[in-house]
């Protein structure tokens, strides 16, 4: 599972628009989430993401949050998710 989040999209978009969201709708960006969702259907972990990614395009779109925060936002998010998933694997290797 690791290794499918950490190729996730990543929210990463350099501009100098602050509330710019292109990648929102890039056509790349949004059937690599449907893939991704599609191949994982029962994992909550991605819903999570994806739930994320969604919401945050809606705050830059109704410009309440830059894309610099939501790209920050997005990434400390899937860091966290990381590390408790290699928490949860340590735990489950202890266990054997």
């Amino acid at each position: 599972m690791i290794v499918v989040i950490c190729f996730i999209p990543s929210a990463v978009l350099s501009t100098e628009d602050p509330y710019d969201n292109r990648y929102c709708h890039d056509p790349d960006e949004l059937q690599k989430w449907y893939s991704l969702v599609e191949k994982n259907p029962d994992s909550d972990q991605i819903a999570a993401l994806h739930a994320l990614w969604i919401g945050l395009c809606a705050k830059v779109e109704a410009k309440t949050l830059t894309t610099s925060r939501a790209n920050q936002i997005f990434e400390d998010f899937r860091a966290a998710l990381i590390k408790q998933i290699q928490q949860q694997q340590k735990s489950e290797d202890k266990a054997i």
